[in-house]
């Protein structure tokens, strides 16, 4: 290879197997800053998607299939409504209380955040936010019926 030449691996490593340890912690390896800045990138994303997935389903802005929806009379899209927003919050809940293993387990394997943060408090975003929104879509089973009669 070129003298000029730089390691790069977007992590994690499979030390002998992927890349011998002399390249991998070599000089020219910049390996562990892409495992560093790639990590911080993902949490921001993360954090991004799950803030802005709760205000978009405060806001009844959310991503929605709802082409059957439009062609039904008001009491059917109701009931539609209802049954959707159940069976989302439903999905919902569910992704908090699986996620809470997933914490626990980053919290076992002492998985490296950004900087001296450990991942797993980052990673709280996920069941917070997903019991937020599941508490959100069943309040709008019960409360929010005027934004279904003014579609």
């Amino acid at each position: 290879a070129s003298p000029d030449a730089i390691v790069m691996h977007p992590g994690p490593i499979n030390r002998g197997v992927e890349v011998t340890p002399d390249v991998a912690d070599g000089p020219h390896s910049v390996i562990l800053d892409q495992v560093t800045n790639g990590l911080a990138v993902r949490m921001a994303v993360l954090w991004l998607t799950m803030v802005g997935s709760m205000v978009a389903a405060r806001e009844k802005k959310h991503i929605r299939i709802d082409i059957l929806e439009r062609f039904l009379p008001l009491k059917a899209k109701r009931y539609v409504s209802q049954v959707v927003d159940f069976l989302t919050g439903s999905i919902c809940l569910a992704i908090a209380y699986y996620s809470i293993d997933f914490i626990k387990w980053e919290m076992i394997d002492q998985t490296v955040g950004v900087g001296f943060i450990p991942a797993w408090m980052l990673e709280l975003i996920i069941p917070f936010a997903a019991l937020v929104m599941a508490i959100r879509y069943y309040i709008h089973i019960f409360v929010d019926q005027t934004s279904v009669e003014s579609e």
